[in-house]
């Protein structure tokens, strides 16, 4: 645990900043994979006749936008948010399959999809939820959305259930699948890990820590809270984002690093507010100095 203490600020502070000194997050090793596997050609031939499908849903009348871009996410385990290897394979094939059928319709690169969710924090499970996969999508440059869940209706069969969100009605199509043996490994395995790695941060001779050589910790002059986003609250997200900050000798904060984000834009609206802080520099033998501290801004939802 990194040791903290709450900032000292104004009477607009809701407690929900904590400033405290750097310390390293440590994060959750993944087992190993077994190698990739290729859709078969029966289960590739149904894949094609269910884009079909859904390429018939995106040709009838009152879509809005009318020729829609759209984003196809990673598909969750039936009455769950967890994402097998077999999600992301079938996802990855029914984009291809979709996509040379595109008339009127655009099918987006699913490749961005890791760095988005890498840089915003996210995991694949969390786009499970329709308004997270909505929202993400969307901040991909789509119009629309398409989730899947699979369930599991026999020992080697399973059926695609899939929502199409974003395009004013809500579109339903699915398929049932047969599964050869390294089908059925992969609705085991996870998908792919996403690491969440916090930013490095270089040497900076001159600049202290709180504790080192009696550096105290600054304390809040001016210091407004972040704001939530729109989609965080509809989700009623609750979490927290730890920067890592360089209090000056003007009491103005830089060198901004992410420790620790959050999702649906927290982590910007935590920066953003950062920026606009204002402390009482800290001194050493009588003089200002600058100081590496962490921030940590809670976001809470009330019920």
């Amino acid at each position: 645990m990194c040791p903290a203490q709450r900032l000292k600020c104004g009477p607009r502070m809701s407690g929900s900043v904590l400033i405290g000194v750097l310390c390293a997050l440590v994060l959750p090793a993944r087992a190993e994979q077994s190698p990739k596997a290729e859709v078969p050609p029966p289960v590739q031939a149904q894949m094609d006749d269910l884009a079909s499908r859904v390429a018939a849903l995106l040709h009838r009348p009152g879509l809005r936008p009318p020729n829609p871009n759209l984003l196809i996410v990673d598909f969750s385990l039936a009455n769950s948010t967890h994402i097998s290897r077999l999600g992301t394979l079938l996802a990855d094939q029914l984009s291809n399959s979709l996509g040379r059928l595109a008339s009127g319709f655009l099918v987006l690169d699913r490749k961005p999809i890791p760095d988005f969710l890498r840089q915003n924090w996210m995991e694949p499970a969390d786009l499970s939820d329709a308004d997270a996969s909505l929202w993400a999508a969307r901040q991909l440059g789509a119009n629309g959305v398409i989730h899947g869940q699979i369930a599991q209706v026999k020992d080697s069969m399973i059926r695609l259930s899939l929502r199409i969100d974003g395009l004013g009605p809500t579109f339903y199509s699915d398929q049932e699948f047969t599964l050869n043996d390294p089908l059925t490994q992969l609705l085991k395995e996870d998908a792919p890990y996403i690491p969440l790695e916090p930013e490095p941060i270089p040497p900076e001779p001159g600049v202290f820590a709180p504790g080192q050589e009696g550096v105290s910790t600054p304390v809040c002059e001016y210091c407004p809270d972040a704001d939530y986003t729109d989609i965080a609250r509809l989700l009623h997200y609750n979490g927290s984002v730890i920067l890592s900050v360089v209090v000056g000798v003007d009491g103005k904060v830089t060198g901004i690093k992410v420790v620790k984000g959050a999702p649906y834009g927290l982590t910007k609206q935590a920066v953003d507010v950062l920026a606009r802080w204002r402390l009482k520099p800290v001194q050493k033998d009588g003089k200002p100095v600058p100081v590496r501290v962490n921030v940590e801004t809670l976001f809470h939802v009330s019920p």
